[in-house]
């Protein structure tokens, strides 16, 4: 890394970045949810073994949703890569009360996945942007299903939606609910099948099925970057 990007990102990291988490702070307690999601998530947490698996367009509504696990004495914990973007996006994390380890869920093996394989034994909730970092925007990368076979954890797929948002021009699709939105979640309980059912492999396409399927009938802002499993295949 250059010296000038050392110098930039410890400007970002020590000034941009705490009034960024303040203002999101005050900017996210003005959301709705319609309908309110805590007995829903009370009873998902009632399962020892946790993964919630959610696109990356959506990642400003997650922290909400680490607010209801953690009220059910669930913390949630995220996979974050180990380069610069990743340490910010950590402390980003950090702040709204998921704890990170770091790994990828692109990873083919273990190593990549341990910290968040871990964890997810040890009672924490799991949280994987499934489609991260690059994308297809809603193509979930095979991680997913191979943390979710080692863990023996079952795959919450969590799609959300909302009535008025901020849309960026990034391959994600990302967008901001504005101030005063309504949030609408949806969760669908996934497990993964045996081998002669298809395995992690059916695992995968499930998760991609049903976070396309629920985002569009929830009329997400993501539904305009979610393709049809044929047009990647």
């Amino acid at each position: 890394m250059s010296k000038w990007r050392e110098l930039k990102f410890a400007f970002i990291n020590t000034f941009l970045a705490p009034v960024g988490i303040r203002v999101l702070r005050l900017w996210m307690s003005t959301w709705r949810e319609e309908p309110p999601i805590g007995d829903a998530v009370a009873k998902i947490c009632e399962e020892p073994r946790l993964i919630a698996a959610a696109l990356h367009g959506a990642t400003f509504c997650l922290p909400r949703l680490a607010n209801h696990t953690k009220r059910t004495g669930r913390v949630a914990c995220a996979l974050a890569s180990p380069s610069r973007d990743g340490r910010l996006e950590a402390r980003v994390l950090h702040s709204f009360g998921i704890e990170t380890v770091h790994g990828s869920s692109r990873s083919k093996g273990v190593a990549g996945s341990r910290g968040i394989i871990d964890a997810i034994n040890d009672g924490r909730v799991g949280f994987i942007v499934v489609d991260g970092p690059r994308g297809p925007a809603g193509v979930p990368k095979e991680g997913i299903a191979r943390i979710a076979r080692l863990a023996n954890a079952k795959v919450v797929c969590v799609s959300v939606g909302c009535s008025r948002a901020i849309r960026f021009r990034s391959w994600d699709g990302l967008f901001l609910p504005l101030p005063f939105a309504r949030i609408t979640y949806d969760f669908r309980i996934l497990t993964v099948p045996p081998d002669d059912e298809g395995g992690a492999d059916k695992l995968l396409g499930d998760i991609e099925t049903a976070l396309r399927e629920d985002h569009i009938r929830l009329n997400s802002p993501l539904v305009a970057r979610l393709q049809p499993r044929e047009n990647h295949q």
